[in-house]
């Protein structure tokens, strides 16, 4: 499968040499490079409870730079502190290509609040790694919420990412060693530099299989 990805979207880390082979083809007219998107999305409740709730006025989907947003919500930092779960390690560079890293981007939208700061305050491993390894004027994808966020909100937005997110995105280690052969077959749709299956599993996070367990 062949991923149509523009290049309006795709993250500039410092060495761009991959991305730009990957992704030179496809560019968005100039009359559209200022264009701001608004999507159909449930909006959260920032004074109550998390609610979803059916409406048109979406959060705002923007394009900005890196740089533009301040940091962590302070908010939200603070109950990582609380809770013990800070500082977090950080996602190995080595687990995302340089060439699919915009996609992940567009996958996995920043979640930004704060007025007149911007603060990340979703997809935040996503959003440290980038500060890590990105350049400050690398343009990222954001989901933007215009409005005041409670505290409450935020408890629930720490919650989400370290026990919903997670869950969601169980992976066990026979599936990693799968993966890793799949990949190796497949190195177009995902040029990693990964050493050994047993390298990929330390980047997910699980034990590696070893010798005969692999093949059950």
């Amino acid at each position: 499968m062949n991923y149509r990805f523009s290049s309006r979207h795709a993250l500039q880390p410092r060495s761009d040499s991959i991305y730009s082979q990957t992704h030179s083809a496809s560019r968005i007219p100039a009359e559209n490079k200022f264009s701001v998107f608004i999507y159909f999305f449930p909006i959260l409740d920032t004074y109550g409870p998390l609610l979803v709730k059916p409406t048109n006025n979406g959060v705002k989907m923007l394009e900005i730079t890196l740089s533009e947003i301040a940091g962590i919500h302070p908010g939200f930092a603070r109950i990582e502190r609380e809770l013990d779960l800070a500082p977090t390690n950080l996602p190995d560079p080595a687990l995302i290509p340089d060439a699919v890293l915009g996609l992940v981007n567009a996958a996995y939208p920043l979640l930004i609040s704060g007025q007149p700061e911007r603060y990340c305050v979703g997809q935040t491993s996503l959003y440290r790694l980038l500060v890590a390894h990105a350049a400050p004027k690398t343009p990222v994808l954001c989901h933007f919420l215009p409005t005041k966020i409670s505290k409450n909100t935020l408890h629930q937005l720490v919650l989400i990412e370290r026990l919903v997110a997670p869950g969601l995105a169980q992976i066990t280690p026979q599936q990693v060693r799968d993966l890793y052969a799949h990949i190796g077959t497949a190195a177009e749709h995902w040029p990693h530099s990964y050493r050994s299956h047993a390298h990929l599993a330390r980047l997910v996070g699980v034990k590696p299989l070893k010798g005969a367990e692999g093949t059950k």
